[in-house]
């Protein structure tokens, strides 16, 4: 079983920045807030981590947990914001 990602994407108000709430799920939950300045931003990189997603199918879980960390350091200058917590009890 490969790793499963989940996400939804929410605003506070029009005029806050746009969030993700993505989980990546393997032998542990990883979760991560993610705040982005425009829509724009948000859009581009769900898709970028779509097509991502695509192309670690089928690779070893531990290859999978360390290309992951890597995408999203690759991304983060773009973040407006990261909140990363592992295994938390509640939102």
């Amino acid at each position: 079983m490969g790793v499963e990602f989940i996400y939804d994407v929410f605003t506070y108000t029009e005029i806050e920045p746009y969030v993700i709430h993505l989980e990546f799920v393997y032998d542990d939950t990883v979760q991560y807030i993610i705040e982005f300045g425009t829509f724009t931003e948000c859009q581009q990189f769900l898709q970028e981590l779509h097509e991502f997603a695509l192309s670690i199918e089928g690779d070893d879980i531990e290859d999978q947990e360390l290309l992951i960390e890597e995408f999203l350091l690759s991304k983060a200058p773009y973040f407006t914001n990261v909140v990363h917590r592992i295994n938390p009890t509640e939102w």
